[in-house]
């Protein structure tokens, strides 16, 4: 809904006094009589337009919510998966560090009873 003229003024709500359309609103223009082109448009036509452009903008932001819904659920799966690998990478240092020092070990003792 139009709230400036092309003029830069404000647009202003007036009720119409014609036969055809006697007490129906339309946006207009303060300065509407100094013969120059303002805005214009009856004020349900422009309260329909901004419904369908809020409804628009509004599908817009659902299909945004449900692409970044769709990525959360993959980046959770990749954040499971990961933690999975990380949880046997852990594992199998912890196993390499106890084979290397019973290793040393066992090269210690065998050092110390040869000499």
């Amino acid at each position: 809904m139009p709230s400036t003229c092309y003029c830069g003024s404000d647009a202003v709500v007036a009720t119409s006094y014609t036969r055809k359309d006697p007490g129906r609103l339309y946006l207009t223009c303060e300065n509407v009589n100094d013969g120059d082109c303002h805005i214009w448009k009856w004020w349900d036509v422009a309260v329909t337009e901004e419904l369908r452009d809020v409804q628009t903008q509004l599908r817009l932001v659902k299909e945004q919510a449900f692409e970044c819904d769709q990525k959360l659920m993959k980046l959770q799966k990749v954040v499971c998966e990961l933690s999975k690998k990380n949880a046997v990478l852990r594992n199998g240092f912890a196993l390499r560090v106890c084979v290397m020092v019973a290793a040393l070990l066992l090269v210690g003792l065998a050092v110390m009873f040869q000499s």
